[in-house]
């Protein structure tokens, strides 16, 4: 059956991108399924290999939606060994074709060839969150075969409304100083042209946590009373739509 064993393990990387993953424009509340990645054949050396994350790719994603690794083939060629996955209690479980795995993995192959793709899979749930639309990725430089995913560009997109509001985004830039924090956190947005504007602030669920009204500065602060430790995905608009969003993180 399946020659592969999951483990965990750190490898050193090369810096040079081996090629560019262009996103699309992700909607709020469609199921995605993109396939990012294909891989078949044998892990040289030692057999061992690993896909993880590398630069704001962990943390600078789309709420709802994550990569994972579809297993399409295994070949044990001459080995009795079964494929196992380490869950998260630290169980080694059976993997078998048509298995998703999440990511960060390791694996190592005793024999034969095996095949999969990366897919980024889920529902984007906030509209106008922004994440990273252009992303690459690069392979090991030593004996055991592996690659990271990271970003190709700063380049970012955002998540568009049913409703298409994402029409008209007007792309300010903006600052968030300190970030991580865990008293207060400073929101300075460029090119202000005196219209008031609103911060509307959620949680990882979608939820809405705070918002402040009728902001008329260049900049403003937030603090974390009332909200526990965790990742924020704040959204700032105006009577023209959205202005700007990003991520905050309460220590």
């Amino acid at each position: 059956m399946k020659s592969t064993l999951i483990i965990f393990a750190f490898l050193a990387w090369t810096s040079a991108i081996a090629q560019s993953i262009d996103l699309p424009t992700y909607q709020q509340g469609q199921y995605e399924n993109d396939t990012i990645y294909t891989y078949y054949g044998s892990l040289p050396f030692t057999g061992m290999g690993s896909v993880g994350f590398g630069g704001s790719i962990s943390s600078g994603f789309i709420t709802g939606v994550d990569f994972k690794i579809v297993v399409d083939s295994t070949n044990q060629g001459a080995s009795p060994t079964h494929a196992a996955y380490r869950d998260s209690l630290g169980t080694w479980v059976p993997v078998y074709q048509g298995d998703t795995l999440d990511i960060p993995a390791s694996f190592q192959l005793y024999a034969g060839d095996i095949g999969f793709h990366i897919i980024i899979e889920g529902t984007p749930q906030i509209a106008g969150e922004s994440y990273l639309c252009d992303l690459g990725y690069t392979f090991s430089t030593g004996s055991d075969w592996g690659m990271i995913i990271l970003e190709n560009t700063e380049d970012s997109c955002l998540v568009d409304q049913f409703n298409g509001l994402n029409d008209n985004t007007q792309n300010h830039k903006i600052k968030v100083f300190p970030n991580p924090f865990n008293q207060n956190t400073t929101i300075e947005i460029e090119s202000y042209s005196n219209e008031l504007y609103d911060c509307i602030l959620y949680d990882l669920l979608g939820k809405k946590v705070r918002t402040i009204n009728n902001i008329n500065s260049t900049k403003f602060m937030i603090d974390k009373e009332g909200l526990p430790m965790g990742t924020y995905i704040f959204r700032l608009q105006n009577k023209n739509g959205i202005m700007a969003t990003g991520k905050l993180i309460i220590e």
